[in-house]
């Protein structure tokens, strides 16, 4: 494996900039991703696709922890964008969860039978 590298001081002066200049503390997008919630992800947050192989896995990211401040190495802007697209991984472990939107772009590209999308949100007969 090899050994991580802190980051240079250009990255640290640019993120920290970052940091200065856009508007963390606003939560909106916190809020309005949360209303947008549809359930867990079922298996621990792993989604199979109709052969088998691991398409998504949350667990994978699980070291993205709730309002946790961003590495030095990466961009804060960036970090954020993780911890509203993972909700669950970052609150907790509990292995992910999925929007209405996240399911119509994973079923949209095939990664799931259309049985799993219907019974995740209700749209289909199984509900």
């Amino acid at each position: 494996m090899t050994e991580r590298k802190d980051a240079t001081r250009a990255t640290k002066d640019a993120n920290d900039r970052l940091i200065e200049e856009l508007p963390f503390e606003d939560r909106r997008d916190f809020e309005d991703a949360g209303r947008g919630f549809v359930a867990p992800l079922p298996d621990g947050g792993v989604i199979r696709g109709e052969d088998g192989s691991e398409v998504w896995n949350t667990q994978r990211f699980l070291f993205i922890e709730e309002d946790s401040p961003a590495p030095n190495t990466v961009n804060p802007s960036l970090w954020r964008q993780s911890h509203l697209v993972l909700p669950s991984a970052s609150a907790g472990g509990q292995g992910g969860s999925l929007s209405e939107r996240d399911l119509e772009a994973v079923a949209g590209a095939g990664a799931i039978p259309a049985e799993t999308y219907d019974s995740l949100t209700c749209s289909g007969s199984l509900c």
